[in-house]
């Protein structure tokens, strides 16, 4: 159901070190790797798609932060270089980061509300349960990051503070990927009850 890929996708998420760092060469090196891990994650949304439409909203979401990613990694580049200046830089980031925050929470949000869809459509109560908690945890996690954006400094210890929070938010989600792909079972299993649930409809078309 492409839950591996999105898990290993999802583990390079956790690259977004824009909270602390402020180097202009480890932004970059820091946004290509995030840009891999959500192209990655795409690959996997794109084969849960088919069984679940809270993936096909996530998916939407993911390609958007692909494209900031993208854009972040140029901007960062021409910063290193020098052809862009701080005051641009900052102006610039005053106005994306906002938007950002805002993709990102669409984004998460509705690719782990998909798991616990998932597991409870499938009666799986361990995902069901490990989706849920998720959810939660990433709104909290989205309000404080919302905070972040607003046009006046909450400090260093703020930022420290998101960044770890970031960083377990990252790990637990990517704990609710593994446990979905380890219980809901695999594409060739659902094929095979669709085929045998297929067979025996038209084996009873044919006695009528």
């Amino acid at each position: 159901m492409g839950f591996g890929l999105i898990f290993i996708g999802y583990l390079f998420t956790v690259f977004d070190t824009a909270f602390i760092v402020n180097d202009s060469l480890l932004l970059f090196a820091a946004r290509i790797m995030c840009l891999f891990g959500y192209a990655v994650l795409l690959f996997g949304l794109r084969k849960y798609a088919r069984y679940s439409v809270w993936a096909k909203y996530s998916m939407i979401g993911c390609s958007l932060m692909c494209a900031f990613m993208a854009a972040e990694a140029v901007l960062q580049g021409l910063w290193h270089f020098g052809a862009c200046g701080d005051a641009l830089m900052y102006g610039i980031r005053r106005v994306t980061f906002p938007m950002i925050a805002a993709v990102f929470a669409a984004a998460q949000i509705t690719l782990m509300y998909a798991i616990f869809d998932t597991g409870r459509e499938t009666e799986c109560d361990k995902v069901k349960k490990a989706g849920i908690r998720s959810v939660a945890a990433t709104a909290a996690f989205c309000l404080i990051n919302f905070a972040a954006t607003l046009p006046f400094s909450l400090g260093a210890a703020f930022d420290a503070v998101r960044y770890g929070l970031f960083v377990a938010l990252t790990i637990m989600n990517a704990v609710t990927v593994y446990t979905a792909y380890r219980y809901i079972c695999l594409d060739t299993e659902l094929e095979a009850e669709r085929a045998e649930a297929l067979k025996e409809r038209t084996f009873k078309k044919d006695k009528k």
